[in-house]
Formats: structure tokens, C-alpha cells, sequence
């Protein structure tokens, strides 16, 4: 055990930072085929037809945003339920903010009292979810007007009308009609209902295309002290395709060409370089560490083209450690742009789809949006097994048995213990034959070490030859080796920690949830606030596994220290070389060292993966007593 256990996590370390860099990488999604090159014109459709023939379409040239509305101009309508509170603001009739009633935005404010979280962080370009724009209208942006808001008599829905004018030869007026509904008194879906409609100018029955563009949402929450460089991301998939995953570091990589998503929203043309899926979306997402926006198509034509952008205006962010509440981040959104014809004078033509604001999780998805969405809410759930990472694998069987264990201990602390000790009882048969293996060798090398002693001074210096006459020795004296089984419950329990890793960073079970002192299980706990973070200068030490270390540390985090303490104590117990070996002796010298390079690794990542490691320490502590006093490998001699 003493030689092979900085070999194994050596070489654990290596296989997780290959696998990390080489084989979890996807490849990078693919512009759709029908979507334009970046800056080449854009075709408007399929013309417009009239009594007079077929007239070129004009393309979407860029707009530039209204002048701001003043305050006493605007007009905020406000829809709740018992779960989702919607703020819709006159200015394009979108979701100005959302909040998620059933959630706070950290465990401290949830513990100070009652406060929603702002699920949507809408940008100061007036991203705001669910804008609706239209690529060839006159003058100001749809998004950018003032709609006429109404609320429906149930309270549950805004509609919001504006008149417009469809530009391009000829022209257009019509009417818009915006309708966001939640979809009942508890849950997180809404509705959103589009019509549109042209008036007849004249005895010519006339048929012009129109491009809509819908954007998803400005970016959502992000979490407080969460590394989420690997988790602030958008997914969408196509009829007939796989969910499709677009990470906020390579849209970074990508827009460097200047792409503008308030200019691309406003109308509706790809500017410079943005992720596109293959095919009409079924849904899209923009989400987070363990919350999303989700757009599902319903009434949508078939040529629809989803991309996913960086929001710009915020500039460089950092992605970790943020003082506020999630605002001001890094975050990627998604914009849904279709075409349809409508025809002067004709019914108002409709376009349905659903909105989920919440968590992602999906017996929630599935229970909110409705059977009538059934087919969407089961791709919906596997954002969930996504966000889960390369260990998404045993990160759901831990998970599984987390929910089973909470069911009886009716806390997810607890439930990491006993989760812990089943791991440890599992692999007890295993700890006790590698120990029981050690403990020969221990005895048969306390055997021949007078002999081993004559072997070194006849030697000498002669290191080479002194290894060849002990390994000659040991051969004759049956000293058994230990065999590589003894760092094999290493090895096992290494894939149960990055497996509540995911399950700590991607499920809304356990977030805030509190044990003992610990506000929060998936952060680090504070046993100190410092009034001012200070800098954490050892950051590097995570890049080795793809789990980024916050850049402040904000406080006294007791587990930790707790857990390298065990780890160090566990050290100090182990046996000792029967024989003075220079190498061996270096080796044991790495293994007092190693818990405290893991403790400051691990000092400001969740507050469960340190108790899961406090646990399993202290439990092999009690475990090599009860193993020595019951499974001794010598007998007592007779009194």
C-alpha cells in the first residue's frame, strides 16, 4: 500500500485529466445548412406575390434601438401564480423579469427571510424574454415600441396589440397580438401565443412573407460562488436530431468576429458568428448551474432556425466568485427566427409555443408542461443528465440512491453519511484483505529483517546490488508482495466522488441544502464570513481535472480542514516500513503530504464533497482498529 497509493492517484489524476481534455470534448455544433454565411444577403422568403406579379423581397437592413422610454411612459403588468412571477413591461410586450417564488437566490437570503429569485437577468439592451421582432417591419424595432397591454380576466395572462407596418415594395399595416399565459395556478410554464394579421388595401388580394424572430431570454441566473465555467451553456434540439449542446466558452471563441445579438434580434439577420442547430427546433435553452429558460416549439413552421449567441454588452465578466446574485455574468441566449406568408385581409395567422422558467429537473419539466408537451418534455430531461458532466454516468446512480437515502434520513447531509458508510460497507471485504495483505508483509518483512540488514552491509553503497540480493531474499523467504488490490478501494471510491460532484453542481435537490452548521451543501460551508473575500492564489491546482477553483475565498471553510485532519491522522496510523527503505521512506512522506495538497484543492468546492470525504476518513479509521483487533494476522502469544 505504501508503494502503489501515489501511483494510483497519480495515475487517477492523469486518466481524469485525458479523459477531461480528449475524449469528454463533443464536437462543435455546425451552422444549419439553410442559414447564410456570415454578412452575405439573406433571402427574404418566397417574395411577394400580388396582382401585379412578384416583387423582390427587401433584406432586413440594420436597425438601431428606439431612444429610451421614459419612466412614466412605461407600463408594467405583473402575473403570478404560486410558483413563477412574471413582470411584463409594455416595451414589446416581453418578460421584463421573472422570478421563481419556490426559490431563493442563496442560502443566506433564504435565511434572512422570504425572497423570490430573479430567474431572468434581462441585458441593458433591452433583451428581454420572449421579444418579438420582425425582419422587414418600418422604422423601430417591434421589440423596442410601446404595445398596448390588457390582462385577461383570470389574471393568469397579458396580451399585448400593436399596430404595424410590414415594409418592403408596397408596404403592409396589420396587427400584432402577443399573448403570455401561465399555464395554471402552480408550475413554471407559460404560453406564448402570437398572431398577426394584414389589412386589405385595396381590391388586389396581396401576400407578403414576414421573418419573426423570438428571443428565448437575455441569459438566465447564474449561481453565487459556483464554478461555472463548465455550466452556463444552451441546448436545443432539431426534429429528428440529438440535443445539441453549446458551451458559453466556445460561443466566446467564436463571436471574437464581432457578432451582435441585439443587432441579430432586431433584425433577425446572423451577424457575425453564431452556433445554429441543424433543423427546426423542437426546443431551445438557455440555462444555468440548476435553472433554465426553455422555449418548446408547438404551432411553429418547420423552417425555423434557432442560434445561440453570447450577450455582448457585458463585456468580459469573470465566470467565478461574483459578489452579487447572478447578475452580472458571463451568460449565453438563444434567438428562434421563422418565416411565414400572411395574406391581406385573411384570419390572423397564430403561432403557439410553451415557456418553462425553473428548474431543471425533469419530473418538474414533465409535471409543469403537460402531457399535451410530453414528447418535448422527455428530451427536455436529458438537459438534466447533461449538466451532469463526463461523470453524468454514476453521477445518476448517486443521485438515485441520495433520493433513496433522504427518503429516510429527511436530510441530504445525513444522506451523504449514509451513503458513505454503504460505500464503505460494500468495499469492507475488499479494505480488509488489502489490509490483511499489508499486515503479512508487515510480519514476514519483521522476519527477515536481521538478514536484510546483513545484505546492506555487505553491499554497502552498491545500490543496484543491494536490490538484487534483497529481491533475491524475499523470493526465498516467501515474503509476500502487496498486490495492487491495495489501492483497488481507492480506485472505487474516486468515481463516488465525481459522481456527487455532478450531482452537487446539476441538481436542484441539493442546492441549499443545509446540515448541521453547513447552510448549503453545494457550496462551501462559512463556519467565518470574511467581511472581504481575499485572493485565492492557488487556483491552478483544479485545472488538472477540468473543476475550476473560485478565484476569492470568502471565508472559513471548517469541513476542509476537518477532512485533511482525518486524512492526515489516517496517514499517521498506517503502518510503518518493517525494513528502512530510502524510497519507501520518500513515499510515506508524499502520503502525509498528498491530504493536505487535496484539502486545499478542495477548500472552496461544496460543502458535500468534503463531508462525504470526512466521513469515508473517520469510517477508515474505525475500520483498520476493527480489522487488526478482530482479523489479527498473528496469533497472541499465551499468557
Amino acid at each position: 500500500m505504501e508503494k502503489r497509493l501515489p501511483l494510483a492517484i497519480l495515475l487517477c489524476l492523469a486518466f481524469l485529466f485525458v479523459w477531461t481534455q480528449f475524449m469528454g470534448k463533443k464536437a462543435p455544433p455546425t451552422p444549419p445548412a439553410n442559414a447564410p454565411e456570415a454578412g452575405a444577403p439573406e433571402s427574404g422568403g418566397t417574395g411577394e406575390s400580388g396582382a401585379s406579379g412578384t416583387a423582390p423581397v427587401a433584406r432586413p437592413r440594420p436597425t438601431a434601438p428606439a431612444a429610451p422610454i421614459p419612466e412614466s411612459e412605461l407600463i408594467r403588468e405583473t402575473i403570478q401564480n404560486e410558483s413563477v412571477r412574471l413582470t411584463i413591461t409594455n416595451i414589446g410586450a416581453s418578460i421584463e423579469s421573472a422570478e421563481l417564488l419556490d426559490y431563493s437566490p442563496h442560502a443566506r437570503a433564504k435565511r434572512e427571510g422570504p425572497r423570490p429569485l430573479r430567474i431572468l437577468v434581462p441585458s441593458s439592451d433591452q433583451l428581454f424574454g420572449l421579444r418579438l421582432d420582425e425582419s422587414f417591419s418600418e422604422g423601430v424595432p417591434l421589440g423596442d415600441r410601446k404595445w398596448t397591454l390588457s390582462r385577461t380576466p383570470d389574471g393568469l395572462g397579458v396580451v399585448g396589440e400593436l399596430a404595424w407596418e410590414r415594409g418592403g415594395e408596397g408596404g403592409a399595416k396589420g396587427k400584432l397580438t402577443k399573448e403570455i399565459r401561465l399555464l395554471g395556478p402552480r408550475g413554471h410554464a407559460a404560453s406564448l401565443t402570437i398572431r398577426a394579421s394584414l389589412d386589405k388595401s385595396g381590391e388586389a388580394v396581396r401576400t407578403f412573407p414576414c421573418r419573426f424572430n423570438v428571443l428565448v431570454s437575455g441569459g438566465v441566473f447564474q449561481e453565487v460562488d459556483a464554478g461555472v465555467a463548465g455550466t452556463v451553456k444552451s441546448f436545443g434540439t432539431a426534429s429528428g436530431g440529438d440535443l445539441r449542446e453549446v458551451m458559453l466558452a466556445e460561443v466566446m471563441k467564436r463571436d471574437a468576429e464581432g457578432d451582435d445579438l441585439a443587432l441579430s434580434v432586431r433584425t433577425g439577420e446572423q451577424l457575425g458568428v453564431a452556433f445554429g442547430l441543424e433543423g427546426s427546433p423542437r426546443f431551445v435553452a438557455d440555462v444555468g448551474s440548476y435553472l433554465g429558460a426553455f422555449w418548446v416549439a408547438r404551432d411553429i413552421p418547420d423552417n425555423a432556425i434557432a442560434y445561440m449567441y453570447r450577450v455582448s454588452d457585458l463585456g468580459q465578466p469573470k465566470l467565478n466568485a461574483r459578489p452579487d446574485e447572478g447578475d452580472a455574468t458571463a451568460r449565453t441566449a438563444t434567438s428562434v427566427r421563422f418565416e411565414a406568408e400572411l395574406q391581406e385581409g385573411a384570419e390572423a395567422k397564430s403561432f403557439t409555443s410553451l415557456y418553462y422558467l425553473g428548474p431543471i429537473n425533469g419530473t418538474m419539466i414533465r409535471e409543469d408542461l403537460g402531457e399535451g408537451a410530453a414528447a418535448e418534455a422527455a428530451a427536455l430531461s436529458l438537459v438534466h443528465d447533461e449538466q451532469l458532466g463526463f461523470a453524468r454516468p454514476v453521477g445518476k446512480t448517486v443521485l438515485w440512491a441520495l433520493r433513496g437515502l433522504h427518503g429516510i434520513t429527511g436530510n441530504w447531509g445525513w444522506a451523504i453519511v449514509l451513503l458513505t458508510f454503504c460505500v464503505r460497507l460494500i468495499l469492507f471485504p475488499i479494505n480488509r484483505k488489502s489490509q490483511m495483505a499489508m499486515a503479512r508483509q508487515a510480519e514476514a518483512m519483521n522476519r527477515v529483517k536481521p538478514k536484510l540488514e546483513v545484505l546492506k552491509k555487505k553491499h554497502g553503497d552498491d545500490a543496484r546490488a543491494y536490490a538484487a540480493a534483497q529481491m533475491e531474499l524475499m523470493r526465498k523467504e516467501k515474503v509476500p508482495l502487496v498486490p495492487l488490490g491495495g489501492c483497488l478501494p481507492i480506485f472505487l471510491q474516486i468515481p463516488i466522488f465525481f459522481g456527487l460532484f455532478s450531482a452537487l453542481r446539476a441538481s436542484i435537490e441539493l442546492r441549499q441544502a443545509p446540515w448541521l452548521w453547513v447552510e448549503d451543501l453545494s457550496q462551501p460551508d462559512h463556519l467565518i464570513r470574511f467581511a472581504k473575500p481575499i485572493e485565492n492564489y492557488l487556483g491552478f491546482l483544479g485545472s488538472c481535472c477540468s473543476m475550476p477553483q473560485p478565484e476569492k475565498v470568502t471565508g472559513l471553510h471548517i469541513l476542509p480542514l476537518l477532512m485533511t485532519a482525518a486524512w492526515v491522522v489516517s496517514s499517521m496510523l498506517a503502518p510503518k516500513p518493517a525494513v528502512s527503505d530510502p524510497q519507501m521512506e520518500q513515499q510515506r512522506k508524499i502520503m502525509m503530504f498528498m491530504p493536505i495538497l487535496f484539502g486545499l484543492m478542495m477548500y472552496g468546492y461544496a460543502a458535500g464533497l468534503s463531508l462525504y470525504w470526512l466521513t469515508s476518513s473517520l469510517l477508515g479509521i474505525v475500520e483498520s482498529q476493527v480489522i487488526r483487533r478482530f482479523w489479527p494476522v498473528t496469533k497472541p502469544a499465551p499468557q
